[in-house]
């Protein structure tokens, strides 16, 4: 195997042994820190790519083609929120803790402490304080 690895590239020192194939530590180094154009491997056999340009290669198309369906996949929901709202059957989340506002007001008025609201009126603690905050800044103004 070793013989095979040193027809492939030629390293200034022995490659070490890990995963089950050789990697030179100098070069794996100098891809993660300086990316991959930096690196230079020479092949004695040009009729072969050499492994580690197989994987930076296969690594991009895979990392290019993930790219391209998640855009796809942004381009096409935006397109069907915009369609569904021109029709008027989208209008966005239900805001439920806002609706309960009044309810934890009243809960707030008559003495009962933020845990407690949040576990009977069956909104989330941060929805307590945040109805909380936002009763306060809408008196002060």
């Amino acid at each position: 195997m070793r013989d095979e690895w040193q027809e492939w590239a030629v390293f200034p020192t022995s490659p070490q042994k890990t995963n089950g194939g050789f990697v030179h530590t100098a070069t794996v180094r100098a891809y993660r820190t300086q990316g991959p154009f930096s690196l230079s491997i020479r092949s004695l056999d040009t009729a072969r790519l050499s492994p580690v340009c197989s994987q930076v290669l296969l690594f991009h198309i895979t990392s290019a083609i993930a790219q391209f369906e998640r855009d796809r996949l942004t381009e096409r929901r935006s397109v069907g929120i915009a369609k569904a709202k021109a029709e008027g059957r989208y209008k966005g989340r239900v805001p439920t803790a806002q609706r309960k506002a009044p309810e934890v007001l009243d809960f707030y008025k008559r003495g009962f402490k933020p845990d407690e609201i949040a576990t009977l009126a069956k909104v989330s603690r941060a929805s307590v304080y945040r109805i909380l905050k936002d009763h306060r800044d809408g008196q002060s103004m």
